[in-house]
Formats: C-alpha cells, structure tokens, sequence
C-alpha cells in the first residue's frame, strides 16, 4: 500500500493502479481494503477517469458502512458530488 501511495503523490498513476492490483489480487479481503479503495479512487481521478472514480465512490460506499471512510471517499476527489 505505501508504494502504491508514494506513486500516486509522484503522478505516476500507472504504477499506483499496479500496485493496488498487485495488492488487492494478495489480500483482497485484508485489512488494508478499505485503505486500499480510497487510494483506488484517489488514483482514478489523479488519472482524469472521474466517472470511474464517482462510481468506485459509490460503490465504496455501499461497501463501507462508517461514515467517516464514506466521507473520504467523497473527498478523495474534489470532481466527485
């Protein structure tokens, strides 16, 4: 997860998707899932695909009953309502 976040401060959103697949194929149920879909969003609006990131928003949401990782998942975009 840390070198997928340190790609993303870098811009380099190609090795953050990387990482986040390497690390979600891993440990897709691990403790670091949730961490690991606000970094996934964070990226996918980094890379311009916010419609993508809007939905994976939503559907992080839907996933992820605390309101406070709701909220950060709102505000991991500022393009995302």
């Amino acid at each position: 997860m840390a070198g997928a976040e340190r790609a993303l401060a870098a811009g380099d959103t190609d090795r953050a998707f990387s990482l986040l697949y390497e690390q979600a194929t891993k440990f897709p149920h691990g403790r670091l899932a949730a961490r690991r879909d606000l970094t996934h969003v964070r990226t996918l609006c980094r890379a311009g695909k916010v419609a993508d990131a809007r939905d994976e928003a939503a559907s992080f949401s839907a996933h992820h009953a605390d309101p406070t990782l709701q909220a950060l998942a709102r505000a991991a975009c500022p393009s995302l309502p």
